[in-house]
């Protein structure tokens, strides 16, 4: 009887035991779990104590999205917004570095955490964002299509079936758009923007497909080439971040809601666009404010 009584006890005080490590073990599996939250919330106070916004930019030569002036200074629309969110960021719009990126790097610049956040007519779409994050848009735009004035070119259905070239940027929804909808589509895919509109001068490709609000520019300043048509759905314009920085997301949406009511994207339009567009471009063809 006494040896029962001692293997009760004793399997009582395993079982203790085990029930002691396994409370323990759950409170430090929660402790763990909240850093890990924690750590994701720290993308706003990592730049705040760091100093200073670092932004992805295009910086080329071609206004008026992201460009590097004669002065090598970066200039234009996305400059002036990237530029205010560090003037509300820190007090000072010059406590920011730009990161010049092309349209393929964006996505690994992000991810990879060389740059903050990415300020380049980046384009919305589900794809990008299974994997990175978007703030709310500021700008919308659609394909275009852009042949020399002196082309019988009539459509996009027409370059193709005629085993035409057609030229895009690398890494861009354009590209992305022909391979998805057109694989049957000859392409020329460069890797910089400057490079787009030489390419059809020289008679290398017959056709550009980019974003119709900066066709529209190129068209201003280029009176030998012509927009052919529309295609694709309009999209939507974002600022991304990297998949759940959540306070710097926040952060930025707060910040865009602010700007929207003082039609800030309107001003900038104002200052930064109208010189590269026609007059019958109107702000809200291209800018978001509601």
């Amino acid at each position: 009887m006494k040896k029962y009584i001692l293997v009760i006890k004793s399997l009582y005080i395993f079982i203790v035991c085990i029930g002691i490590s396994l409370f323990f073990t759950g409170c430090n599996g929660c402790c763990n779990k909240n850093n890990n939250s924690n750590d994701k919330d720290e993308s706003l106070s990592k730049i705040q104590k760091r100093g200073k916004l670092i932004v992805g930019v295009y910086a080329d030569d071609t206004p008026p999205f992201g460009y590097v002036d004669a002065n090598g200074r970066h200039c234009g629309f996305d400059i002036v917004f990237a530029h205010r969110l560090a003037l509300d960021l820190f007090g000072n719009e010059n406590k920011i570095e730009f990161i010049a990126v092309k349209p393929e790097e964006r996505k690994p610049y992000l991810l990879s955490d060389k740059v903050d956040i990415v300020i380049a007519t980046y384009t919305k779409t589900t794809t990008r964002e299974e994997v990175l994050d978007f703030g709310l848009p500021y700008m919308k735009t659609t394909l275009g299509i852009v042949v020399q004035d002196s082309s019988n070119i009539s459509s996009l259905q027409e370059l193709i079936n005629t085993n035409k070239t057609i030229i895009v940027n690398k890494g861009t929804f354009a590209e992305r758009h022909l391979q998805r909808h057109y694989q049957n589509a000859k392409t020329l895919s460069l890797y910089s923007k400057d490079e787009l509109f030489p390419a059809l001068m020289e008679g290398r490709g017959s056709a550009i497909i980019h974003d119709e609000i900066w066709l529209l520019s190129l068209c201003y300043r280029n009176q030998n080439i012509k927009m052919l048509e529309r295609i694709g759905e309009e999209k939507v314009i974002a600022p991304a971040v990297k998949k759940g920085n959540k306070a710097l997301l926040d952060w930025l949406n707060m910040r865009i809601t602010e700007l929207r009511k003082e039609h800030f994207f309107k001003e900038i339009f104002e200052k930064e666009l109208r010189p590269y567009f026609n007059s019958d471009v109107k702000p809200y063809d291209i800018i978001i404010e509601n």
